[in-house]
């Protein structure tokens, strides 16, 4: 009887140990992230009165809107309002398109007179096909997994009335698990995100 329990407690040991490499080599892994600037005019962060809206997303990601706000302020400083605060002082609509129009534009322009730039932010998921460490049943075949998310930036000049910059990235994790294997390791559509909107951080400059 002895001998099964020290058995048994030696293969929770054995498993746990394992569960354990495993979420550490996926704190280790790393999305793949492609930048594209669609539209990129030079700019000077620190000159100017700037408004950060709200991000867009089809979920409510921990800390993602933190990293956001966190990120643009280290690049603008003082000079960088939320839009929460504009709105204490100012009439606008209840939701702001990431499309601006020309029309829209001149509107903003028209009420935020005092203000020269506006950010906006969209993050959508495209693609969860699987979480961060899931069972893959040994011989029901090769399988391919794939998480994606889109992370886009815009700025639009308020006092020209135009699009300034536009930032897509896209960050992907992608396994293929063949019959034998038994685990996968896959980064989490909350991690993409995360990792998408850092690295279109650094293309505009942050440290």
């Amino acid at each position: 009887m002895m001998k099964n329990s020290t058995a048994f407690q030696l293969a929770s040991t054995v498993q746990l140990m394992g569960m354990i490499f495993l979420f550490f080599l996926n704190s280790c892994r790393s999305p793949k992230v492609l930048i594209d600037a669609e539209v990129h005019h030079e700019m000077t962060f620190g000159k100017g009165q700037w408004i950060l809206v709200d991000p867009i997303y089809d979920r409510n990601w921990n800390h993602f809107e933190d990293l956001y706000v966190e990120g643009f302020t280290s690049l603008i400083g003082d000079s960088l309002h939320t839009l929460n605060q504009v709105r204490q002082t100012h009439l606008l609509a209840e939701e702001l398109n990431f499309e601006q129009s020309g029309r829209s534009l001149e509107e903003l322009g028209t009420i935020l007179k005092e203000f020269d730039y506006l950010i906006m932010c969209k993050a959508l998921t495209v693609a969860e096909e699987a979480s961060s460490i899931s069972s893959h049943e040994i011989g029901q075949g090769a399988s391919v997994f794939h998480n994606e998310v889109t992370v886009g930036i815009a700025i639009y000049d308020l006092k020209e009335q135009q699009l300034i910059s536009k930032i897509t990235g896209t960050g992907t994790s992608h396994d293929v698990s063949s019959p034998g294997d038994s685990w996968r390791l896959m980064d989490t559509p909350d991690v993409i995100a995360h990792k998408t909107l850092q690295k279109i951080l650094e293309h505009y400059g942050l440290h």
